[in-house]
C-alpha cells in the first residue's frame, strides 16, 4: 500500500528530532554537572593535590581530577555496562555508575548551594567542607579502582582462564592420587611377598648358621660313634 501522506517519513523524522533533543538535554546536564564538580573540588578539594603540585595550581588540578574520577568515569561505566560480556560485569558497572552519579549529584548540590547564596563558609563549616572534599575524592578514587579491578576479574577471558586453571589443578590432583594409590599398592604387595618368603629364607639362614657354629675354622666336623664313646 502506497504511503501517500509520507506518514512513515514524518514518524522517522520526529523520532530523529526527539533523539536529537534528548541527546542535547543529556549533554547539557553532563556539562553542567561536570562544571559544578570541577567547582566543588577546586573550592573544597584542593587538599587532594596541594601536597604534590603546590597551593597555587592545586584547585585546578583537583577540579580536573574530580571531573575525571566522577563524571567521566560515570559515562565510561555506562558504556562498559552496555558492552559487558558477563552478568557480574554488568552488575559491577551498574553499581559503579550509580556511585559516580551519586557523588556527582552531591558535589553539584553542595557547590550550587554555596556558589549561589550569600553564605560564605568559614571556620568549622569550611573545615567540614574541606574534609568532605577529601572524603569524596578518596571514595571516588578507591571505589573506581576496586570497580575496575572487579570488572576485569569477571571478564569472560579471565573467567575462562580461571576455569582452565582449576581443571588443570583437578587433573594434577587426580594424577597424584592415582600415583599415590599405585605406590601404596606396590609397597603392600612387596611386603606381602617378602613376608611369604621369610620362613624359607629364615630356614636356610638358620641351617647355614648351625653349620658354621659346629665347624672349627680350617677343620671338618668330627663325629664320634656312639658305641666307641660308651666303651671308654
Amino acid at each position: 500500500m502506497t504511503d501517500l501522506f509520507h506518514i512513515k517519513d514524518q514518524l522517522t523524522s520526529d523520532s530523529a528530532t526527539g533523539d536529537g533533543v534528548n541527546r542535547l538535554v543529556w549533554l547539557t546536564v553532563r556539562v553542567v554537572m561536570a562544571v559544578t564538580t570541577f567547582g566543588f573540588f577546586a573550592r573544597f578539594g584542593a587538599g587532594l593535590t596541594s601536597w604534590a603540585v603546590g597551593d597555587m595550581i592545586a584547585p585546578f588540578v583537583s577540579g580536573a581530577l574530580g571531573v575525571l574520577m566522577i563524571d567521566v568515569l560515570a559515562y565510561r561505566w555506562n558504556s562498559a555496562r552496555l558492552t559487558a560480556s558477563t552478568l557480574p560485569q554488568i552488575n559491577i558497572a551498574t553499581w559503579a555508575m550509580y556511585m559516580d552519579l551519586a557523588l556527582s549529584t552531591g558535589t553539584t548540590i553542595v557547590f550550587v548551594v554555596f556558589a549561589t547564596s550569600f553564605l560564605i563558609p568559614s571556620g568549622e563549616l569550611l573545615t567540614a567542607l574541606n574534609l568532605m572534599g577529601l572524603a569524596v575524592g578518596t571514595l571516588a578514587f578507591v571505589g573506581n579502582f576496586f570497580g575496575v579491578a572487579a570488572y576485569e576479574s569477571h571478564a569472560a577471558e579471565t573467567q575462562a582462564a580461571m576455569q582452565s586453571a582449576r581443571l588443570r589443578a583437578m587433573q594434577q590432583k587426580g594424577q597424584f592420587e592415582i600415583d599415590q594409590a599405585h605406590t601404596i599398592e606396590v609397597v603392600a604387595r612387596t611386603i606381602e611377598e617378602a613376608t611369604r618368603q621369610i620362613p624359607d629364607q629364615a630356614q636356610s639362614e638358620a641351617q647355614r648358621k648351625a653349620i658354621e657354629y659346629f665347624r672349627t675354622p680350617g677343620q671338618e666336623v668330627t663325629r664320634v660313634p656312639f658305641e666307641q664313646n660308651g666303651s671308654k
